[in-house]
């Protein structure tokens, strides 16, 4: 994956432009998008009541096995026990932010734990701050589609709406291509297109819903590149909360980002360059799946 560092100038330009600009409304998935699922279609987020009293996990209760499932409900703590073998190149955390599993959420989805990142100070000179898990998902087969779903609670903003105060929160990449999930405050969040060997503007989407502080929200990303090594467009579908956006982003493929042998990378949590205050936000629930 690019580091985010590489891509911050740019999206905090885009970002800025954006704010106060009307988002794309969400519209209802068509038939040929019916086959996203997200981390609600388990039977119980909260898991199954076993015969000796205990919980059964999100993971354990898949009726499908999946690429990647993890819960964090099975560790607490910190750096190794983040990653725990699940995680691959694993976890970055930089000074000012921290990342944590623990069981302090108020009505995590899938009880006891939820996985915490966050900013652990005011962050005046633009430092890149990082707290995030990242996952290789490797080639994404012949049907080229790549699946993310997990649950988010924004616990609290640390941005203004001034120029870089804003948190990416999730980020995938294909090749040199990188598709990301920006938060700026509780009224606008968008979604990023950056990247390409040609070296091409960043294109920014406004999304139509921001996220709510204090409530859980339940994502899906389907990614959807081209079969051939042809010029053509990344297809998104972004859900939240059951609500919809289908996009055929901006940037063309260029001949040479070869997307059928491209490896794709996931990283989760958050990446800051400013903050007046303290971010914080959690995850649980994260599926991985190549469709």
């Amino acid at each position: 994956m690019l580091p985010w560092t590489l891509r911050r100038s740019a999206l905090a330009t885009v970002a800025l432009l954006a704010l106060g600009a009307c988002g794309d409304a969400f519209t209802q998935a068509d038939a040929s998008d019916a086959s996203a699922v997200g981390p609600g279609d388990a039977a119980s987020l909260d898991g199954d009541a076993m015969g000796d009293g205990s919980v059964a996990s999100f993971c354990s209760m898949q009726s499908a096995p999946h690429l990647f499932c993890d819960d964090f409900d099975d560790r607490s703590g910190t750096a190794s026990a983040i990653v725990q073998g699940r995680w691959s190149p694993g976890e970055t955390q930089s000074m000012g932010a921290s990342a944590t599993i623990d069981g302090q959420s108020m009505a995590t989805p899938s009880p006891p734990n939820s996985f915490l990142a966050q900013t652990t100070a005011p962050i005046t000179t633009e430092v890149e701050t990082l707290a995030l898990l990242s996952e290789t998902v490797g080639h994404l087969g012949a049907t080229q589609r790549l699946q993310a779903s997990f649950e988010m609670m924004v616990a609290s903003y640390g941005g203004d709406g001034s120029s870089d105060d804003f948190a990416s929160v999730f980020v995938v990449a294909l090749g040199s291509l990188t598709y990301e999930l920006v938060l700026a405050d509780a009224s606008h969040a968008y979604f990023v297109e950056a990247g390409g060997v040609d070296g091409g503007a960043p294109a920014t989407h406004t999304l139509a819903a921001a996220f709510a502080t204090n409530s859980w929200t339940s994502t899906t990303i389907l990614l959807h590149a081209p079969t051939s090594t042809a010029v053509g467009h990344i297809t998104i579908t972004l859900t939240v909360s059951g609500q919809t956006m289908i996009k055929a982003l901006d940037e063309d493929l260029v001949d040479n980002v070869n997307v059928s042998t491209a490896t794709a990378t996931v990283d989760l949590g958050i990446g800051v360059k400013l903050a007046a205050s303290d971010w914080a936000v959690r995850f649980d629930n994260v599926l991985l799946d190549t469709l």
